[in-house]
C-alpha cells in the first residue's frame, strides 16, 4: 500500500523504490483491478455515490438500505465500533447480493481494506448526516 506525496507514490514495502512516479505505479494497479471497480474521488478527495460507474453506485446503495435495516430491526443506536462493523458487512452483504456480476468489486472488497474503508465512508457519511 502507497502514501501519495504529491505526484510520487511512495511504497513502504521493501523490494520496491520510492522513486518510482506515479504513472509507473498506477500502472502496475491498474492492471491488477478492471476500470469498473475504479472509485471516482471528487476534487476535495471524497467518493461521492452521483460519480460513480452503475455497479459501483448500486452497491452503495443497497449498502445504505441494509443498514437502515440493521438500525431499524437490529440495534437504532450502535457504538461507534459496531456501527463500523456493520457499515463494511453491509457494504460486503451488498456485493454478494449481486455475484457474479460484480465478482471482481467484490474480491477488491474482501482483499484490499483501504477500498473498503472508502465504500463504508460513503454509507457512513449518509447516516451522519441524518
Amino acid at each position: 500500500m502507497g502514501t501519495h506525496t504529491g505526484g510520487m507514490v511512495r511504497n513502504d514495502v521493501s523490494h520496491q523504490h520510492s522513486s518510482v512516479p506515479a504513472s509507473a505505479s498506477s500502472a502496475r494497479i491498474s492492471k491488477t483491478w478492471p476500470p469498473e471497480t475504479e472509485l471516482v474521488m471528487s476534487p476535495k478527495n471524497k467518493v461521492n455515490i452521483s460519480l460513480q460507474k452503475p455497479a459501483i453506485r448500486v452497491l452503495l446503495q443497497d449498502a445504505i438500505e441494509r443498514v437502515q435495516a440493521s438500525l431499524l430491526f437490529e440495534d437504532a443506536f450502535p457504538d461507534a465500533n459496531v456501527a463500523l462493523r456493520v457499515i463494511r458487512d453491509c457494504v460486503i452483504a451488498a456485493a454478494e447480493r449481486y455475484m457474479p456480476c460484480i465478482s471482481d468489486i467484490h474480491e477488491q472488497l474482501k482483499s484490499n481494506d483501504e477500498y473498503l474503508s472508502r465504500m463504508a465512508s460513503v454509507v457512513h457519511i449518509i447516516f451522519s448526516i441524518k
